[in-house]
């Protein structure tokens, strides 16, 4: 069923140089379809109740010092748009299929910057 993949699973890979860290992420979403659900046969079937496997890529950096900390990343490195369905069928954000797997927003940029005032001298 296009809104129950079997398989999803995520990576996470950082590699730690002194005060820097290094992090690359991958989300995966298994393939899915729906025809045989609504009992259409997808070589004649008007629908696209299929989805292809879907990969979301993200990555960071991370410098730390004693009193701070400062990560510069990106959620959906490549820009990748959420596979699309037919209208008017299965739970949806537009054409795409409403699954927490899926990225609607595209390609977004974030500068997160921690400050410890209470850390020990």
């Amino acid at each position: 069923m296009v809104t129950s993949p079997k398989i999803t699973a995520d990576l996470d890979l950082t590699y730690s140089l002194s005060n820097w860290a290094f992090r690359y992420g991958v989300e995966f979403v298994e393939e899915t379809d729906s025809y045989d659900f609504f009992g259409e046969d997808p070589a004649t079937s008007i629908f696209d109740l299929a989805t292809h496997d879907y990969y979301l890529h993200s990555a960071s950096v991370r410098y730390k010092a004693k009193n701070w900390s400062a990560t510069f990343g990106v959620r959906n490195l490549y820009d990748k748009k959420p596979p699309q369905i037919s209208v008017g069928n299965l739970n949806r954000s537009g054409t795409a299929p409403l699954y927490s797997g899926y990225d609607e927003v595209g390609r977004a940029l974030f500068l997160r910057a921690t400050v410890n005032f209470g850390a020990n001298k």
